[in-house]
């Protein structure tokens, strides 16, 4: 016997994930989702992803702090022109 999946339209999803239609209109790439013709939906499975992508972790962003590395004004150099030449001076 085959369950029938429950699929949700953007405002009830929205309403589920307690966030706005129209942040879900503009992020929809990132999250999870299934579409029918013009429709976008999404069932129970692609709301427990979306959720858990959207869950935040304590540690999580400090470990991401650590492992990025800041690079200061004074370490960046100037890129060289065209063919690596200087602009030649006039004479």
């Amino acid at each position: 016997m085959t369950t029938i999946k429950r699929n949700y339209n953007l405002d009830e999803a929205a309403k589920i994930l307690g966030c706005g239609r129209r942040h879900l209109i503009d992020n929809i790439g990132r999250y999870q989702h299934q579409r029918f013709g013009r429709s976008i939906v999404m069932d129970d499975e692609d709301i427990a992803a979306n959720r858990e992508l959207a869950r935040r972790r304590p540690g999580a962003a400090s470990q991401m702090q650590a492992e990025t590395t800041v690079r200061h004004l004074r370490d960046v150099k100037p890129k060289q022109g065209r063919g690596g030449r200087r602009a030649r001076t006039g004479s």
